[in-house]
């Protein structure tokens, strides 16, 4: 019995450090995400799909070890986030500039029309 317990183990921290390795290229390339700005929305959309991919991909790998996983997970999230709260400020600020541009209009319209 002890036996097959020590071979499990054995098995089991196997896969977690090949899930360790494999999430650590993962949270490698989101990092390059979290640093990406641009001004065009098709670039944006083009890169959300990509880092939602390695979202899924993460998703899938499964567990690490417990010693390890909270500054890969870390790593991984926080590059994850900082590129959809770049997107975020990215399409207020293109909503504020088109609001105003709209007030501009708007205005051009009603001094036409005086």
């Amino acid at each position: 019995m002890y036996a097959k317990r020590d071979e499990y183990l054995k098995t089991l921290q196997q896969e977690l450090s090949a899930n360790l390795e494999l999430k650590s290229r993962l949270a490698d390339e989101v990092a390059v995400y979290g640093s990406f700005q641009s001004d065009r929305i098709k670039e944006w959309n083009q890169n959300t799909k990509e880092v939602l991919e390695l979202q899924k991909k993460w998703d899938a790998i499964g567990g690490l070890p417990r010693t390890k996983s909270k500054d890969v997970n870390k790593k991984f999230w926080s590059a994850f986030k900082t590129f959809f709260s770049n997107k975020s400020l990215f399409f207020k600020k293109l909503d504020e500039e088109r609001s105003a541009n709209l007030r501009k209009k708007n205005e051009l319209v009603q001094r036409a029309l005086e």
